[in-house]
């Protein structure tokens, strides 16, 4: 067995191909998800799942419960099913050098009738990167060697397009290619946020064509394009024009805090790219070595973005961000748009 792609796991399901264990994994929670369920169905299929399927959440794992479950004999089926939510390894729920003992050895030795799945469809074990962080690197290790490992990054505008078109189309509407890629690109590649506000969509456009000027009313990308706007304000300190923008996204009803990571996020963008270029390094280079996947735009955006570049300036709006930040965290809620409105101020006197 190995590590493998989306493409491979959907082959190996449609030509029945099933591995005795999965380990599902990425940021894609969305996609994720509907991937366990899918081997659940391909596994039993009309078999009684009272019987034959065993489901554990991963917070505070019973190893040894979860392990007797694999041992299980399927009912009336050819498989035994056993699944875990979001397992944990590490942290305050960490458990004993044993009990991880006892999982990878059930791993090793998962009986031919038992299919297990373990699954992330809330948490990212990478840590915004491609393979599993240093907690998980022994399980991720294990089941590519002994069943099956599949990572799942965000797709891209151009991979989500015809996805979001053939899921447009089965509700009775339309969507044009670019306006697809537009409203994924919006979303950041989220699939979980794309069907969420694609539904959102269908519904407004109740049969009509789904535009660009929907989505842009309607989608929550139209705050991420507002922040970034009111970023690029501040650095250019136009007072005028970050004010307006700040109080516009008030009466959008956005939280301070989310405004607050909205333009940390911005302006953490613009310095890994300052850096990044006076070291040589091109935007593609950049959004490869932060792991940006289908979020690459946000480094394209940046470079074209007004104002200045200045490592040392972009510092300065870190430091009064995360001292925002702190703020925000202690202080009363009424007193929040005010912080973060002093914050803007003090950027723009930065």
């Amino acid at each position: 067995m190995a590590d493998i792609t989306e493409a491979q796991l959907r082959a190996d399901l449609k030509n029945n191909k099933l591995s005795n264990t999965y380990l599902l994994f990425g940021p894609d929670h969305y996609t994720i998800n509907a991937y366990a369920r899918s081997i659940i169905k391909k596994a039993l299929g009309s078999a009684d799942r009272d019987m034959n399927l065993h489901e554990f959440e991963g917070k505070t794992p019973d190893i040894s419960a979860i392990t007797d479950a694999c041992d299980s004999l399927p009912v009336f089926a050819d498989y035994n099913v056993c699944t875990v939510d979001d397992l944990r390894i590490g942290g305050v729920n960490e458990f004993s050098k044993d009990k991880y003992d006892m999982l990878i050895s059930a791993i090793k030795d998962m009986p031919e009738t038992t299919v297990f799945i373990i699954y992330y469809s809330s948490i990212d074990i990478c840590a915004g990167k491609k393979k599993a962080d240093a907690r998980y690197k022994r399980l991720a290790d294990n089941c590519a060697k002994y069943g099956t490992a599949c990572f799942f990054p965000y797709k891209t505008p151009a991979a989500n397009a015809p996805l979001i078109a053939s899921y447009v189309k089965k509700r009775g509407g339309s969507i044009s290619e670019r306006d697809a890629m537009h409203l994924s690109e919006l979303c950041a590649g989220n699939s979980g946020l794309i069907y969420s506000e694609t539904d959102k969509l269908l519904s407004y456009a109740n049969g009509a064509p789904i535009t660009s000027d929907m989505i842009d009313m309607l989608c929550v990308g139209q705050n991420d394009a507002k922040i970034y706007e009111l970023t690029d304000a501040v650095m250019r300190r136009d007072k005028t024009a970050a004010i307006k923008l700040f109080r516009e996204l008030c009466d959008m009803q956005s939280e301070p805090i989310a405004l607050l990571y909205g333009i940390q996020g911005s302006v953490i963008d613009r310095f890994r790219l300052s850096m990044g270029t006076s070291a040589g390094r091109s935007p593609s280079d950049i959004a490869s070595d932060f792991s940006y996947g289908a979020r690459s735009f946000a480094l394209t955006k940046a470079a074209k973005g007004a104002g200045r570049s200045d490592p040392g300036q972009l510092a300065g709006y870190i430091r009064l961000l995360i001292d925002c930040e702190r703020q925000l965290k202690s202080r009363p809620t009424a007193l929040h748009t005010v912080i973060m409105e002093e914050t803007i101020i003090r950027m723009l006197s930065c």
